[in-house]
């Protein structure tokens, strides 16, 4: 009898405490490995070992990105050339790369009716981190994401995009001569005027016909946005540009 109310009240015990534990800590066990963790540390002797002993460069796991109701939202597909390079960690995924890890596999996190999907080079660009971007795009990695989907498509983070709104001037720069594209109907060039970079709005220009189309808030283009930005060089370069514009 006393041993089966023991049993009763640590079977309790248990439960409350699975209760209390965070579910995102049981979830991020499953699948992440040791590589995952010395990636993200920027462990570069871990992840050499590791590497050495066999360990599968390419493993995903995935994890709870936040708490609700019903649950989490799911990330997956978390690659340890992920976490290094949303880390910052260049030396960490020089040696990755090299390694033979997919340098465009996306993490990919559930929402309600729509996901959002980042790669390795997005979460590089979103930091501002140009060595890292640099390695990434070097290794061929996709410098553009299109949207993908049916009724409700995933939200893709596109790296050139993400760059220019952190006002990442020198990493968007060098993803336009890399071939990256503005995503449609959106405003990247209007926010690269307001950034008053012209060596930036320069590459837009050649890499994007319609650029010089992008109108603001009460259709200004993108001379009086540079101009109300403060940016005078730049609202005089973009004039005639404006005037001569196709379909403007």
């Amino acid at each position: 009898m006393v041993y089966s109310r023991f049993q009763k009240s640590a079977g309790f015990v248990f439960l409350l405490a699975a209760a209390l534990v965070p579910f995102h800590a049981l979830a991020e066990a499953a699948g992440r490995t040791l590589l995952h963790a010395a990636a993200r540390s920027g462990n570069m002797k871990e992840v050499q070992r590791l590497l050495k002993s066999g360990i599968n460069v390419n493993s995903t796991y995935t994890s709870e990105r936040s708490s609700g109701l019903f649950g989490g939202n799911f990330c997956s597909d978390i690659t340890p050339l992920y976490e290094a390079a949303a880390s910052g960690h260049a030396a960490v995924v020089d040696i990755l790369i090299k390694a033979g890890a997919n340098v465009d596999t996306e993490k990919r996190c559930t929402g309600f009716l729509t996901g959002a999907v980042e790669s390795p080079l997005a979460a590089a660009a979103a930091n501002g981190d140009l060595a890292v971007v640099k390695l990434l795009a070097e290794s061929s990695a996709s410098p553009y994401h299109k949207e993908g989907g049916f009724i409700f498509p995933d939200r893709h983070a596109n790296p050139l995009s993400v760059a220019i709104r952190g006002q990442h001037t020198e990493v968007a720069t060098y993803l336009v001569t890399q071939g990256a594209k503005m995503k449609p109907d959106s405003n990247d060039f209007l926010d690269a005027v307001r950034l008053g970079h012209l060596p930036l709005i320069y590459g837009l220009l050649a890499s994007a016909s319609g650029a010089c189309n992008q109108e603001g808030e009460e259709k200004k283009t993108a001379d009086v946005v540079a101009a109300e930005a403060g940016h005078t060089e730049v609202s005089k370069f973009l004039e005639p540009v404006i005037a001569s514009c196709p379909n403007s």
